[in-house]
């Protein structure tokens, strides 16, 4: 899946490295593992059997790109995730209840409420936290600027 979200103003390249800095620490913060920083791009890997409770929106996703841009005299923040594994958790779970149950549609039943709804929520979730991580980093460039 794939947000992007405008910034209040445009940044500069002294930004970007404020910016990415920012968002490396809060997914730090939330778990995520394996964080790279090149020149306006963030990258972060999820370890696949790693604990985590559900509240945490890192779980379910195992790789995540931040990429800031510039397009029409705005920057924005281009956020791209991939949760794999969640769907591949939710179809194993699904092949048990298909054969405990032997009954198919149990199984169909199983997949789409473990990871349909379970993608839903996600959906939001990271909408939310993008919107959230902009938020922050408009604050810290607009005190920066003081």
């Amino acid at each position: 899946m794939q947000y992007s979200t405008a910034f209040e103003r445009k940044l500069n390249t002294a930004d970007y490295k404020l910016a990415l800095n920012f968002i490396g620490d809060f997914l730090t913060k939330k778990t995520a593992d394996h964080i790279t920083i090149e020149e306006n791009r963030l990258i972060f890997k999820c370890d696949f059997f790693k604990m985590g409770w559900s509240t945490n929106i890192l779980v379910q996703t195992e790789k995540g790109i931040f990429t800031i841009v510039e397009k029409e005299n705005k920057s924005l923040l281009i956020y791209k995730f991939f949760m794999y594994q969640l769907f591949g958790g939710a179809f194993v779970m699904s092949l048990i209840i298909a054969f405990v149950s032997t009954e198919i549609w149990m199984g169909i039943f199983c997949f789409l409420w473990l990871g349909g709804m379970n993608w839903v929520i996600a959906l939001f979730r990271h909408r939310s936290m993008l919107n959230e991580i902009v938020v922050e980093i408009d604050t810290l460039v607009k005190a920066k600027d003081s």
